[in-house]
């Protein structure tokens, strides 16, 4: 098992490595794109292709991704149009997003001053607003009145895409309603990351708000990286209830031990989520990890003990009774599972 987590970990850290050397790639070639774009003075709208990553961009939007505000006081001086769109793979850049996105005050305002159209949508019907990248482009977009009482597509407000609490705090200033649901029935509380948590339930969120799968924001937390960890730990200290149950009578504990999330599961118990909570079975947490041990040993032969043995060292009652009589100790001495019982008898 531990040389499988090496090799997992030397895979992740290549991917990372791979990744940014990808980024690397791409802004080179933006770069020399531009640099040539401005030397043999070509057409401001032509549209160039980044051969990197196979798409074609026009020079005015190298330049935004860029962050070059004089290549585009130039462009835009040579005919280019601010307005103009470019689709690639079904996927519409807008300039005025594209600046919006990368966070260049100084480009923006450079924009907007060339009468850029600033409720400009893509394909996803969002506007600038919707990827600001920080609490200064957010301002600068409401002083220009960009439309900020606009849904997208999945009926998500700009709210939804708060990158951080400083955006989540202009846009409720504004009046954007802290609970709106989604076509899913989810609220901006369940699609931002941790750090805008705090601020929204300040400002009215509510933690405990379904949505169409009968998820609330915590329930919804898929699995255990570091970013959503981080999250199930802001939802908690706001008062989150841990121990909420979905459709399937089914608590955030008892789903990532069926889902074998040991680091999501250690998490939980260090949380203080219920230990003894039931299922709809009236399986315990340590009974629903034994039997789904087994399930996983019969189909994959994997023997991965740690779910178990994290219960146990909360203090898992393994004498406790299902509604048939039956207990965790028990369970494990009718399967012969001898592992188990040693985990039991040296707690």
């Amino acid at each position: 098992m531990k040389k499988i987590l090496l090799i997992l970990f030397i895979l992740s850290f290549n991917i990372f490595a791979q990744n940014n050397d990808i980024i690397k790639a791409i802004m080179d070639e933006n770069s020399i794109i531009i640099e040539k774009v401005m030397k043999d003075n070509i057409d401001a709208n032509a549209l160039i292709t980044n051969r990197v990553v196979n798409k074609a961009y026009t020079p005015l939007i190298y330049a935004i991704i860029l962050g070059k505000t004089d290549t585009v006081r130039e462009l835009i001086k040579r005919g280019a149009d601010v307005n103009k769109t470019v689709t690639n793979q079904n996927s519409v850049t807008v300039p005025i997003i594209t600046a919006s996105s990368s966070g260049n005050i100084d480009v923006l305002r450079e924009l907007i001053k060339n009468d850029a159209y600033i409720n400009k949508r893509d394909d996803y019907r969002n506007n600038a607003l919707f990827y600001a990248k920080n609490a200064d482009i957010v301002k600068e977009l409401i002083k220009n009145k960009i439309d900020f009482n606009i849904i997208n597509k999945k009926g998500e407000t700009p709210l939804f895409y708060s990158k951080n609490k400083e955006i989540a705090a202009e846009l409720i200033k504004l009046g954007i309603d802290v609970n709106a649901k989604d076509n899913d029935g989810n609220t901006a509380l369940f699609t931002v990351g941790y750090n805008v948590v705090e601020q929204l339930v300040a400002s009215g969120a509510e933690l405990e708000i379904r949505n169409n799968k009968g998820n609330t924001a915590l329930l919804d937390i898929p699995f255990s990286t570091d970013l959503y960890l981080k999250k199930l730990e802001a939802l908690v200290k706001m008062g989150a209830n841990i121990d909420a149950k979905d459709k399937n009578d089914d608590t955030l504990l008892i789903k990532s031990i069926c889902d074998n999330d040991i680091k999501l599961t250690k998490k939980l118990l260090e949380l203080g989520a219920d230990i003894e909570i039931r299922d709809k079975n009236g399986n315990t947490p340590l009974m629903v990890a034994i039997l789904q041990y087994e399930l996983r040993y019969d189909i994959f032969n994997e023997k991965d003990l740690n779910i178990i043995i994290e219960l146990v060292n909360y203090g898992a009652d393994i004498y406790s009774k299902h509604q048939y009589g039956i207990t965790p100790y028990s369970t494990a001495e009718d399967i012969g599972n001898k592992e188990i019982l040693d985990i039991f008898n040296n707690r």
